[in-house]
């Protein structure tokens, strides 16, 4: 999808924090709280776009893909609960091109598993565009759905995705997603070839609003590694577009009970990146990954050739230091101790090491 939120604002890991516990600490006289948990998992590569900044875009458009066993599915989740993790995305590649009774019963599993607080799922829309799908997907229990756009123009769109479907009949699916009651929230990743100024983000924004959204991000753009030789090329700075919603009279600033600070015209509210606290490990300053990283707040879950594999930031790297294989022994209910412990590894790398 070609990137999720940008976390920044550094500040060093204190050394009393219990990462797998998610407990608070006393940090410089206030009370310190671990980022929530939160797994990605990448139900298929396959993609009917190609964005020219994703790192999916060198997919093929049908690969075949790997199929979680809804009992798999539910073990694995207990898993992640035990663990300290209650958040879920469903991402991909396009997770709605996977045969609709596969993606329901995957809602469903995820939905019927205590200790999941929230699931939703990262989209470009598309398919959307047919209602009984939406339908489909809110009697499943999904009940949020992030549609990533990156223009607020039906040229602009076509030609950054590469394909024939125009912004417009993105906003027409997303209205029907709001009419079967799944929240639905834009990601907007900037780009050269889509919005790259406050002004182009608040056209997109009147537009979404009219359509039912309620909630925005924009960010710069994921770099997985896949794209770093042109990366510093497509970076756009959001900076620059959070001064536009400060000079501009229609907009307003708030913070949200969890500190968030989010611009809103009272219609639409726009989460403001760059203000959230995030953590830097050992492995982080050891890659030295730099302006390359959004993030450590999610894991990842990967399908391959040979099976399932966890990696504990979205960085691709040579040595695989940060991918875990996962066996499938470990879904079976007599494993769920080896589970959780494997689960504990992935969260240690990223959060603590």
């Amino acid at each position: 999808m070609g990137g999720e939120q940008t976390n920044a604002g550094i500040i060093q890991q204190p050394n009393n924090l219990c990462f797998n516990c998610d407990q608070p600490a006393l940090v410089n006289g206030q009370v310190y709280r671990p980022p929530a948990k939160l797994m990605r998992i990448e139900l298929s590569s396959s993609c009917n776009y190609r964005c020219n900044f994703c790192c999916w875009q060198n997919a093929s458009v049908s690969p075949p893909f790997l199929r979680f066993a809804r009992g798999q599915l539910t073990a694995f989740c207990r898993g992640l609960v035990n663990s300290g993790c209650r958040n879920i995305n469903l991402t991909g590649g396009e997770p709605l091109l996977l045969p609709r009774d596969y993606l329901c019963e995957t809602i469903e599993a995820i939905r019927g598993t205590e200790g999941v607080n929230k699931l939703w799922v990262t989209t470009n829309g598309s398919m959307l565009r047919d209602s009984g799908f939406c339908q489909s997907l809110a009697r499943a229990g999904l009940k949020e759905i992030a549609v990533s756009v990156a223009s607020g123009t039906d040229e602009g769109y076509m030609a950054y995705t590469n394909s024939d479907v125009m912004l417009s009949e993105i906003m027409r699916g997303i209205e029907n997603a709001a009419e079967c009651g799944i929240s639905v929230r834009i990601h907007v990743p900037l780009s050269p070839l889509g919005i790259h100024s406050f002004e182009q983000l608040e056209i997109l924004l009147d537009k979404a609003a009219a359509s039912g959204v309620t909630e925005a991000f924009y960010f710069r753009l994921h770099n997985s590694g896949i794209i770093e030789e042109k990366y510093d090329e497509l970076f756009i700075d959001p900076i620059a577009i959070t001064e536009g919603f400060k000079r501009s009279e229609r907009w307003n600033l708030s913070e949200s009970g969890s500190g968030r600070l989010f611009f809103t015209n009272g219609k639409v509210s726009v989460n403001v990146p760059g203000e959230s606290v995030r953590l830097v490990t050992q492995n982080c300053k050891s890659r030295n990954c730099g302006s390359y990283c959004q993030g450590i707040y999610s894991a990842y879950c990967i399908p391959g050739k040979d099976g399932w594999t966890l990696r504990a930031c979205h960085r691709i790297f040579a040595d695989k230091n940060n991918e875990y294989p996962l066996d499938k022994e470990l879904l079976k209910p007599e494993r769920e101790s080896g589970l959780r412990d494997l689960l504990r590894s992935v969260w240690r790398y990223a959060y603590e090491e």
